[in-house]
């Protein structure tokens, strides 16, 4: 007798097909998941390798770890008049830290600028890939070659990373240096470190950040970081995401950051609930007065009841 082949009916296939769909369903949050901490595992490496290349430069420079750029903490400076600081006679200027940090990284680098000052087109990365979380998507809309291009290749172009860096804000202190509750604005243009909060209300804003080696603390200050929420954010760009980069897609108050502490170790933080509203938008608690367990001291803009203040 002839035996004739069967073949799946379509009910079957369907079915299989459902079959696979669930399976695929149930298997992506896992897969999700893996990645986002997959990308925070580099994020904290890249940090600790970046805390070393500051360590050497701060070796090589009396002790001192690059200024930190008193307008805009997500750029490394160049050489320049300090923004805006008006209280300084003469100006002061910022070292091209930039330059130095670059040929502390990439040592057989051509460098980054040409003999006239301008970007070197022909610079490679190389290892200063470091100074760029991984899962900063917020900055990818940028222009490659625009003077606010976040990419890695344009380093030399807008001295912009996608870390926020907060070390050395004031290498001149006791100069310059703010003492007093924050916000004040009769601090603003004329003290270098007056943006740093007083958050252990002691009356000085000296021990919230760190200058040099041998400060005090440096385990507990931050010295960089993801970018981090801002106070003063519209509720259409204050989302989840831009308070704490990593495990973006899910609620508002379940991500976590990275930070760069200034004895060279990283870790992740995540928000306290009690601290935020439902959304995880806006801080219930009084302004700077977060504990040390969720976040290190706020960089801040301008005084007032919402101040454009940096929680991290």
């Amino acid at each position: 007798m002839k035996r004739i082949a069967r073949a799946f009916t379509l009910v079957e296939l369907l079915v299989v097909i459902a079959i696979i769909a669930a399976l695929i369903a149930l298997l992506l949050p896992s897969l999700r998941a893996a990645r986002e901490a997959a990308l925070s595992v580099q994020c904290l490496s890249n940090l600790r390798a970046a805390g070393q290349i500051l360590y050497i430069y701060a070796n090589q420079n009396k002790g001192y770890l690059p200024q930190s750029n008193f307008q805009s903490i997500e750029n490394i400076p160049g050489t320049g008049t300090i923004a805006t600081f008006t209280g300084a006679t003469p100006n002061l200027f910022y070292n091209d830290s930039l330059v130095a940090i670059d040929r502390i990284a990439n040592p057989q680098s051509q460098g980054g600028r040409t003999p006239l000052g301008t970007a070197n087109p022909d610079w490679n990365v190389g290892s200063m890939r470091i100074f760029y979380c991984p899962a900063n998507y917020l900055w990818e809309a940028d222009a490659h070659g625009a003077v606010g291009s976040h990419w890695p290749e344009d380093l030399f172009i807008s001295g912009k990373i996608r870390y926020w860096y907060m070390g050395c804000p004031n290498p001149y202190y006791p100069l310059y240096h703010w003492a007093g509750p924050y916000p004040a604005p009769a601090a603003q243009n004329q003290c270098l470190d007056w943006r740093f909060w007083d958050r252990n209300q002691n009356g000085t804003n000296r021990d919230e950040y760190m200058n040099k080696l041998g400060d005090k603390n440096t385990s507990k200050i931050v010295i960089m970081t993801d970018q981090s929420r801002q106070g003063n954010q519209a509720a259409t760009t204050n989302i989840f995401g831009f308070a704490f980069m990593h495990g973006k897609g899910k609620t508002p108050l379940s991500g976590w950051k990275n930070n760069l502490y200034g004895d060279g170790h990283a870790d992740s933080r995540r928000p306290r609930v009690t601290n935020w509203n439902p959304q995880g938008t806006a801080p219930t608690n009084p302004l700077g007065q977060f504990s040390e367990d969720e976040v290190q001291p706020g960089w801040g803009g301008t005084s007032g009841p919402n101040p454009a203040c940096v929680y991290w």
